[in-house]
């Protein structure tokens, strides 16, 4: 019985199969480029969680959690070991950061389309 755990990255790991992209290189490279792509997420989350009148610039100190993202083992590890981890964390990093700006400044609910994949 074959079984899977995020519909979203079998069938991208699919889509790039189809155009001949051998599913280990596919699997890496997308693991790492989504590592990558969360990483402005998590900042922009923090910035927006900082006070604002704090005497560090809330986008400087927001700096912090994605460079301490990048010194973590576990997201590290996770998202270069080819598995389904670095998109449910670029969708969830996205997911919320959408609807953190959507929040405070309204707009279409792009967060919804990060929330469905």
């Amino acid at each position: 019985m074959e079984g899977y755990s995020n519909p979203s990255w079998t069938f991208l790991m699919a889509a790039l199969y189809a155009v001949g992209v051998p599913f280990w290189t596919a699997s890496k490279v997308m693991g790492w480029l989504l590592g990558v792509l969360t990483l402005p997420f998590v900042w922009g989350i923090t910035k927006r969680a900082m006070p604002q009148n704090s005497p560090i610039h809330p986008g400087s100190l927001a700096m912090l959690a994605p460079f301490m993202l990048v010194f973590n083992l576990n997201f590290v590890v996770w998202n270069s070991s080819g598995l389904e981890n670095s998109i449910f964390c670029f969708l969830l990093a996205g997911g919320l950061y959408r609807l953190l700006k959507e929040s405070l400044e309204g707009g279409k609910p792009w967060s919804a389309v990060f929330f469905f994949f």
